[in-house]
């Protein structure tokens, strides 16, 4: 297995088992929208299933979408500069992870197309 592609993998495991964790915690079943594809898309990209790439995508694309809403929520109701400060750094490695990631399953998937 590709260790970038084992690296992806195991970054949706995690950030399903994070969110698992926030299940049980909040017991919101909403977030079962994310436990689910996060779960599903690993066990995909373990597999070397092509249909796994548009769930790191999906995974990836609303994971930036929601933290740019929830960060332009907390700078609209005024919130410390510090705090603000800091969803931006967070904001910049989330961008950073999730791009890498769906750069490297893209790149896989296009080179490895004819064999799947």
């Amino acid at each position: 297995m590709n260790k970038s592609r084992l690296t992806v993998a195991i970054l949706m495991l995690a950030y399903g088992a994070l969110h698992a964790w926030a299940l049980v915690h909040y017991s919101s079943m909403w977030l079962l929208l994310w436990v689910i594809p996060c779960f599903v898309g690993a066990l995909g990209l373990f597999l070397s299933k092509s249909w796994s790439q548009y769930l790191v995508y999906l995974v990836g694309g609303c994971a930036v979408l929601g933290w740019a809403v929830y960060s332009a929520l907390y700078a609209w109701q005024g919130a410390q500069l510090q705090y603000v400060l800091r969803l931006l750094m967070l904001g910049a490695a989330l961008i950073a992870v999730w791009g890498w990631s769906c750069y490297v399953v893209r790149c896989y998937f296009r080179t490895h197309a004819q064999q799947i």
